[in-house]
C-alpha cells in the first residue's frame, strides 16, 4: 500500500507543476487500486467535467462503480465509454 501512496504523492506534485487529464486519470486509478473507490470516482468525474468524452476516464470510473457494486450505474457508464471508443475509432 506504500508504493500507491507514493505514487499519489508523485502524481500529485506533478499535477501542481502542469495539471492534464491524463496525470488525473492515472491518479483516479491509483486510488482504485488502493480501494479507495470513492475517491477513485470523485476524481475520474473531474476529469469528466473538463473532458467528458475521456473513454479512459470512463472506463475506470465504470470499473469503481463495479468494485462498489453499483453495477447499473457501472454498466451505464460502460456503454457511454464504448460508443465514444466506437465513434472515436469511426472518426479515425
Amino acid at each position: 500500500m506504500g508504493e500507491f501512496q507514493e505514487a499519489v504523492e508523485i502524481i500529485y506534485h506533478e499535477l501542481s507543476i502542469a495539471p492534464s487529464p491524463q496525470l488525473y486519470t492515472l491518479a483516479g486509478i491509483t486510488f482504485a487500486k488502493m480501494g479507495k473507490y470513492r475517491r477513485a470516482i470523485d476524481v475520474f468525474n473531474a476529469v469528466l467535467e473538463s473532458d467528458p468524452q475521456n473513454v479512459r476516464a470512463l472506463y475506470n470510473l465504470s470499473v469503481a462503480y463495479e468494485k462498489m457494486r453499483q453495477f447499473e450505474k457501472a454498466d451505464r457508464i460502460l456503454k457511454r465509454a464504448e460508443k465514444l471508443r466506437q465513434l472515436k475509432e469511426k472518426n479515425q
